[in-house]
């Protein structure tokens, strides 16, 4: 009788070291070796900030401090404060021979992970030790991302522990998947493949890019270059192949440039979306707060290194930089977006182009950045291959690159409406020149007929006529006399018509001096009193436009002379630091926009000689007066 009482407070005794050696209850049975595995039924989940072993894990934890991951199919946990995450899960095997299984995280970053398996009664043997803090040929799998073979006997109930180090702080996301090695294997071709085409596609497209720069130097392709390559490594570091293939032996650098380059995609994308809709303060109202969140992006460059580099195991601040820097990309997406529709309705036809691509990679950044902060959309964002996200930086790519294409016709048809134009305005111009020309000759032709042809003709007769021979000496004197005369005004005719086309020293004396002499001589023979104002720096003009400049002057007060029959009249020239400006005023009669004289010759070789110049004129004219003001670039 003593005997069974010992014996039962024994059991009675050893019956909650039983209870807590064996924590987790579910056991996942396997009978086939094909397919996914409902592993988040039987996977159980531990927190604890002491570094402990497996095998206290296993033996002295109660079951009560695991929780089941079911009916979630994923974990994941913001501003995390553990320092360690077991995972553990038991499976049997019912198959007849043994088999290898693959044990998924489908993680976008866990620094450290370790891996224990316990077959029977066995002690718990190592995997490996895998995760972005781990060398990419160190791992127990090649893998992007972090998977572990899983060896299963016939017949024996395994114990599989995950260990997850967060000493970082970072926010945690995961969705453990069980899966055979057929599944395994088939999505992995899968994903390589995929991810292969996707490489080759944007690399073309940035080799093309990269072409059109050089060839057609133009900056806005090499700029779209360098996007490609960033949207690239965007993709590759959120699977994890920015580790396998740019720095398999570095692998600390992804932890430092997973948010280092989603600003350089950030600046990049808000410098291409304004070139490319010509965004700018006079025709967008958006542009101010664009600027502001490229501003943003850039301040956060610096804030990233410091946090990363010198505060990494400040969690609260690693987690509060990444909310941050997630709810600025998502500000400065949605003002694209904006930015697109003012666009559209401005009646820009390249904005569709660009809302098209937006729109796209907004639906999978919202499902990223919602995940990021609230650990939502974790299976469309974890497990899909392309997810959303990836899907949208593809064809925002390739879209924009098209509409690139589409502006550079539009462009291009634009340019060659605009050269027509211009064909046209030159010939016209030139064609005001050349009437120019042909009324300065006509004009020299009259002048030369009518002044000094008439003199010469005077004096040839005057010196041909025997009839009037003198005899005397008071006629020999007389006649001298005459001819003198007669020559005098010949030398005189001449030299006003070479005054006319260029005055004597032109070069010499300068525009301001050569106008006041002009001025001098109005004054001398005119009945109208003619006043000149000058100032600024004649010796920046160049000898082209001094001369233009005096016969548009000399025009303006010759129309003045003759036709205003005014009393007062005044020029002004003032040379600015941009740009020429005569003024003519008068207080005569002035003259009809709708009579004839208004398009006279002199106004039409004033119009000629200021368009050559490329400036514009203006005439107010009325019953006191005229005032024409005439603006000529410099």
């Amino acid at each position: 009788m003593r005997y069974w009482i010992c014996t039962m407070l024994y059991f009675a005794l050893l019956l909650p070291a039983v209870l807590q050696a064996q924590p987790v209850k579910d056991t996942l049975r396997i009978q086939k070796n094909q397919g996914d595995y409902p592993l988040n039924q039987h996977l159980y989940l531990y927190r604890t900030d002491k570094k402990i072993s497996p095998e206290f894990l296993y033996n002295q934890i109660k079951q009560e401090n695991f929780k089941l991951l079911f009916p979630e199919k994923s974990f994941s946990e913001r501003l995390t404060v553990a320092r360690y995450y077991w995972l553990m899960f038991t499976v049997e095997s019912k198959l007849p021979h043994e088999e290898t299984f693959y044990y998924q995280l489908n993680s976008l970053a866990l620094d450290l992970v370790k891996v224990y398996q316990k077959n029977g009664n066995e002690k718990f043997t190592s995997l490996g030790t895998s995760g972005t803090n781990v060398p990419f040929y160190s791992r127990p799998y090649n893998y992007c991302d972090i998977v572990y073979p899983i060896h299963l006997q016939p017949g024996t109930t395994t114990t599989v522990l995950m260990m997850i180090n967060n000493d970082d702080g970072d926010n945690i996301h995961f969705l453990p998947q069980f899966r055979s090695t057929n599944t395994f294997k088939a999505e992995e071709q899968r994903f390589y493949t995929v991810m292969g085409f996707i490489t080759g596609l944007m690399l073309t497209v940035f080799i093309l890019n990269l072409f059109l720069g050089f060839f057609l130097k133009e900056n806005l392709h090499l700029l779209y270059a360098v996007y490609i390559l960033v949207a690239l490594y965007e993709i590759y570091s959120m699977r994890g192949l920015d580790i396998q293939y740019l720095y398999p032996n570095f692998p600390i650098l992804s932890g430092y440039l997973q948010n280092l380059s989603p600003c350089i995609l950030g600046i990049l994308m808000t410098y291409i979306m304004q070139w490319f809709l010509n965004q700018k303060k006079s025709n967008s109202k958006l542009k101010t707060l664009v600027d502001i969140g490229l501003c943003t992006i850039i301040a956060l460059i610096p804030i990233n290194l410091f946090i990363f580099i010198i505060l990494h195991d400040n969690r609260y601040l690693t987690g509060l930089y990444e909310m941050v820097l997630a709810i600025t990309l998502l500000i400065q997406c949605l003002l694209f977006i904006a930015s697109a529709i003012e666009k559209v309705i401005q009646k820009y036809k390249p904005a569709w182009f660009y809302l098209a691509a937006v729109l796209v990679f907004l639906i999978g950044l919202v499902e990223f950045i919602l995940m990021v902060l609230f650990g939502d959309h974790q299976e469309l964002v974890l497990t899909r291959f392309p997810n959303d996200i990836e899907i949208g930086i593809v064809v925002e790519t390739l879209v924009i690159f098209l509409g690139i294409v589409f502006r550079y016709n539009a462009y291009k048809t634009e340019k060659e409406k605009l050269m027509i134009e211009l064909n046209q305005h030159q010939e016209s111009l030139l064609e005001k020149i050349v009437f120019a020309q042909e009324e300065e000759r006509k004009r020299l032709a009259r002048d030369l007929h009518d002044d000094l042809g008439y003199t010469l003709s005077t004096l040839s007769q005057h010196l041909s006529n025997t009839n009037n021979t003198p005899q005397t000496p008071a006629q020999i004197e007389k006649h001298q006399n005459h001819s003198l005369s007669l020559s005098n005004k010949a030398f005189n005719d001449v030299r006003n018509i070479a005054h006319d086309l260029l005055p004597k020293d032109f070069t010499a004396h300068g525009l301001f001096n050569t106008l006041k002499e002009m001025i001098e001589e109005l004054n001398n023979n005119s009945t109208i009193h003619f006043v000149l104002i000058t100032e600024g720096n004649e010796n920046r003009l160049t000898e082209v436009n001094s001369i233009t400049l005096y016969r548009i002057a000399k025009e303006l007060l010759n129309n003045i002379n003759k036709h205003s029959l005014a009393n007062q009249a005044a020029l002004q020239i003032f040379i600015e630091k941009s740009n020429v400006q005569i003024m003519t005023e008068d207080d005569g009669v002035g003259f009809n926009n709708n009579q004839h004289k208004t398009n006279g010759i002199g106004l039409k070789n004033i119009k000629g000689r200021v368009a050559f110049l490329k400036g514009t004129i203006h005439v107010d004219s009325n019953q006191n007066g005229t005032q024409t003001i005439i603006n000529i670039p410099i």
